[in-house]
C-alpha cells in the first residue's frame, strides 16, 4: 500500500510539472501563451510606432517644424497684405481729394485767364503721383493674390491713371488750353477714382 501511494504521488508531480512546462511552450498553430504575449508586449522597440511614441514624434519631428514654419510664414504674409490693403485704401481717398483740389485749382486759373503758376503745376503733378502710387499698391495686392470683390475695380483704377496721364500725350504744348486739358483730365481721373474706391471696398 505504501509503495502504491508513493508511485501515485510521483505520477501526480510529474503530470503537474508537465502542465507547467506546456504552459511555457507555444500552443497549437504556433500561438504564444499568455505569459509569452505579456513579455512580448512589455518589450519596447527602439523606434516603436505605439501610442506612447506619437507625442514625441509630434513634438520634435521634422514634419512638425516644417508645419510650424509654414504657418508662421502664412500668418506673416496675411498680415503684410492686410497692411498694404489699408494703405491702398488710405492713399485712394487721399488721391481723390488731391484730384478734386487740382481740378478745381486748374479750372479757376483757366477761367480767370491766368497762366498756371507753380502752385497749380505742383498740385496737378501731386495728383498724378498719388494715382501712380495707388496703382502700384494695387499691383502689390494682386501679386499677393489679394483680389477685389468687384472686377470693375481694376478697370476704374486703370482708367483713372490713364486719364490723368493722357494730357502728356494729347494736350497742346503751350497756351491756356494745355492747362484746361490737365484740369479736365484730373477731374475725370478723380471721378473714376471714386468709382474705383466704391468697387474696391
Amino acid at each position: 500500500m505504501g509503495r502504491s501511494r508513493r508511485r501515485g504521488r510521483i505520477t501526480l508531480d510529474e503530470s503537474f510539472n508537465g502542465v507547467v512546462a506546456a504552459g511555457a511552450r507555444p500552443g497549437r498553430c504556433g500561438a504564444p501563451t499568455r505569459s509569452a504575449r505579456t513579455e512580448t508586449d512589455r518589450e519596447p522597440g527602439p523606434l516603436g510606432a505605439g501610442a506612447e511614441d506619437a507625442p514625441d514624434r509630434a513634438a520634435g519631428g521634422p514634419g512638425s517644424w516644417n508645419l510650424l514654419i509654414k504657418t508662421v510664414r502664412l500668418h506673416g504674409h496675411s498680415a503684410t497684405l492686410a497692411v498694404v490693403n489699408g494703405v491702398h485704401q488710405a492713399v485712394g481717398a487721399v488721391a481723390i481729394c488731391i484730384c478734386a483740389a487740382a481740378a478745381f485749382t486748374g479750372g479757376v486759373t483757366y477761367w480767370r485767364r491766368r497762366d498756371a503758376g507753380s502752385m497749380t503745376t505742383h498740385v496737378l503733378a501731386l495728383a498724378q503721383t498719388a494715382l501712380v502710387a495707388q496703382v502700384g499698391l494695387g499691383l502689390l495686392l494682386l501679386a499677393g493674390d489679394r483680389r477685389a470683390a468687384d472686377q470693375l475695380h481694376y478697370a476704374y483704377g486703370t482708367l483713372a491713371l490713364g486719364a490723368a496721364l493722357a494730357p502728356w500725350f494729347y494736350a497742346p504744348e503751350q497756351g491756356p488750353r494745355r492747362l484746361l486739358w490737365f484740369a479736365g483730365a484730373t477731374a475725370l481721373a478723380g471721378a473714376l477714382g471714386v468709382r474705383a474706391f466704391m468697387t474696391g471696398a
